[in-house]
């Protein structure tokens, strides 16, 4: 493409060196090439497109609610929402009951049971307090177990087990031996002590 300054000088009309940058730009501001013009032109017909996809697109949607009755639609929509939103409620109660098994079972770890049957009666109980969780840690369930054990302390394991185990065996003991002495010198003659009170526990006739 040929400048204008280049065409009006093939004409034989020649701008002054000091006027060239004046009449370019008042040029510029004034007249647009072929070349700029069908650029703005292809320009505007995109933008025509665009505009014409959208209407034909809002058109076709409208198109879509003939016969449909809006009310009926406005009930299907608030029963999808209501179902999306207890879904969401039903996932999130799954994930904090999860988390609260996972927390209680880590917090019990350290507690003893009598039996596994206690174990599992004391957990069901701690479920239903409806305890609430604060960085992993469930909030009250130390004092909650306190209370249990001053209400119910069977279901828990003696503190020191070995004085427990011990004097389980000492009663164990005296109600398997039945042996019946003569005397109390007999009896106090036996060296094993565990086994002398087994026997006086059970001749206590000869001690009245």
């Amino acid at each position: 493409m040929q400048n204008i300054q280049e065409l009006l000088k093939a004409i034989g009309l020649e701008i002054p060196a000091d006027k060239a940058d004046d009449f370019n730009k008042s040029f510029s501001a004034n007249y647009k090439t072929v070349a700029e013009f069908d650029k703005k032109v292809q320009k505007l017909e995109v933008e025509r497109d665009s505009y014409k996809d959208q209407f034909e697109k809002a058109d076709k949607a409208l198109k879509g609610f003939d016969g449909v009755d809006l009310e009926s639609m406005k009930t299907q929509l608030a029963n999808y929402k209501k179902e999306a939103e207890d879904a969401k409620k039903d996932y999130e109660a799954k994930i904090a009951e999860r988390d609260f098994n996972d927390a209680l079972k880590i917090e019990l770890e350290n507690v003893k049971f009598s039996s596994s049957y206690a174990k599992r009666a004391v957990e069901n109980e701690i479920r239903t307090k409806g305890l609430k969780m604060e960085g992993g840690k469930i909030l009250g369930l130390k004092d909650l177990i306190d209370q249990i054990k001053e209400r119910d302390a069977d279901a828990f394991a003696p503190e020191n087990e070995k004085q427990s185990a011990k004097f389980t065996a000492q009663k164990s003991t005296v109600g398997h031996n039945t042996k019946q002495y003569k005397s109390r010198e007999e009896i106090m003659e036996i060296k094993d002590s565990e086994a002398r009170q087994a026997a006086i526990a059970a001749n206590l006739n000869l001690f009245n």
